[in-house]
């Protein structure tokens, strides 16, 4: 096979099943590389000449996953919280794997590599179990993130990363998502970013809010010359007592992160726009730019929402006079204060209708930005908390309307003709009655 030109060795090799193609000494299609190895990595494509075999198997490569080893610890130790000189160490090794990786693949040639990082300690694989996983590694972690440390100093002179144009999901250990941001600004060509973000523990007020604030200053740095797919999954965490205030009582006048993603909607070649997971929305997301067309490439997007805002409220009210508490008992004592802290308990749900004060506001800015977007096919907006579940696709023909159709239990109807005066028509069922009410309109409408 050494005759044949790589195009037909990659072609040849795709076909093949995977331990067949496994035994051909120039199958590096799909590669997985250890932190601990990154330098036999290296070496493997090193490119020292035009004919260096190094070069071609760069060639064939479409595929890497860099597996982050932290540090070992001791088995006996897995039930016990890291201590900090452990989240010390494991924050440095991060920060040295990722930023040596960076460095490698910045000296290879443009190509259209997929990259997936997983985070993980070798300790974890002795006690591995999917029905207590969630448990131990919660009380192992204490809900606390690694990020990059010294940062000036590892990621000195990176040059941009041409080679990669994916960024898939990662895995393991949360990494503090200004972490991640910083891995996206290294990469120069991603057309593709499809990423489940981490966050602190909902105890953790100010720090979520210190996370949320640096990714969005992380974003709106990078300019994403390229991208044409953005898929985030950053969930704040489930709250089920709605008496828990999820803010911590500063006041946030600005949503960085909304802001920045919809910088990256008008500014990028972007097509495709999906935040998952109970994304936290605010009405920034929406803000229209000072010419015509907002988002002028965007055709679908896709929007499950919290129910919770930036600014540490909720887009939910109710009646605060019944009192209701479940018995839960199907938790163990060793987490039941950890998820009490984290409002993650049943408590006297007594939310359970729009907040027209925090409601309203950011179905305007939805209402006034979707008559701007001209390339729009396709918009689905959810959130299971407050029964929205809406969906629309634009009509061609004669009345070039983008119609919405209700999925959920009644609650919303939205109705948003592009060539009638009114953007938006909200339809509310209350007690068996239902009002309407324009919450936005054309300022020439007169229409009650």
């Amino acid at each position: 096979m050494e005759a044949f030109p790589i195009e037909i060795i990659d072609q040849i090799l795709d076909d093949m099943d995977g331990p067949i193609a496994s035994m051909e000494s120039r199958t590096f299609v799909n590669v997985t590389v250890s932190s601990r190895k990154l330098e036999i990595f290296k070496h493997a494509f090193l490119d020292r000449s035009r004919r260096s075999n190094a070069v071609h198997r760069r060639d064939l490569v479409k595929d890497i996953t860099l597996c982050v080893e932290l540090w070992p610890y001791p088995l006996a130790r897995r039930h016990r919280s890291e201590t900090d000189k452990e989240l010390e160490e494991n924050n440095k090794h991060l920060t040295w794997a990722i930023s040596s990786f960076l460095r490698i693949m910045s000296t290879w040639k443009k190509g259209d590599i997929a990259l997936r990082i997983e985070v993980y300690s070798p300790t974890d694989c002795h006690h591995w179990s999917w029905e207590r996983f969630g448990d131990w590694t919660e009380k192992r972690t204490n809900g606390r993130l690694l990020r990059f440390v010294n940062v000036d100093r590892h990621f000195n002179n990176i040059r941009p990363v041409r080679c990669i144009t994916q960024f898939g999901q990662y895995t393991g250990r949360g990494i503090h998502p200004a972490s991640i941001g910083k891995i996206w600004k290294y990469m120069s060509n991603v057309r593709t970013i499809d990423s489940n973000l981490s966050q602190s523990d909902n105890r953790y007020k100010k720090e979520k809010e210190q996370e949320r604030l640096d990714l969005g200053l992380s974003l709106a740095g990078t300019p994403f010359l390229h991208l044409t797919e953005l898929t985030l999954a950053y969930p704040h965490g489930m709250i089920l007592d709605h008496d828990f205030l999820p803010g911590s009582g500063e006041i946030v006048e600005v949503d960085q992160l909304c802001l920045a993603i919809n910088k990256i909607c008008q500014t990028a070649p972007l097509r495709k726009l999906q935040l998952t997971d109970g994304f936290v929305v605010s009405p920034d997301l929406f803000t229209r730019p000072e010419s015509s067309v907002m988002w002028p490439k965007i055709e679908t997007v896709e929007i499950n929402m919290s129910g919770l805002t930036p600014k540490g409220g909720w887009y939910t009210t109710g009646s605060n006079t019944r009192f209701w508490r479940a018995r839960f008992n199907s938790y163990g004592n060793t987490n039941r204060l950890r998820r009490l802290e984290n409002g993650e308990v049943p408590k006297n749900p007594w939310r359970d209708s729009a907040d027209p004060k925090e409601f309203d506001s950011l179905m305007v800015a939805v209402a006034e930005a979707l008559l701007c977007m001209k390339d729009l096919r396709s918009f689905k907006l959810g959130g299971d908390w407050f029964e929205l579940d809406f969906e629309g696709n634009r009509l061609d023909g004669q009345n070039n309307c983008l119609k919405f159709y209700d999925y959920g239990r009644g609650k919303w109807e939205f109705s948003v003709d592009l060539r009638s005066l009114w953007s938006l028509v909200v339809k509310e069922e209350d007690g068996g009655e239902i009002t309407h009410r324009h919450v936005s309109s054309y300022p020439d409408d007169d229409t009650n």
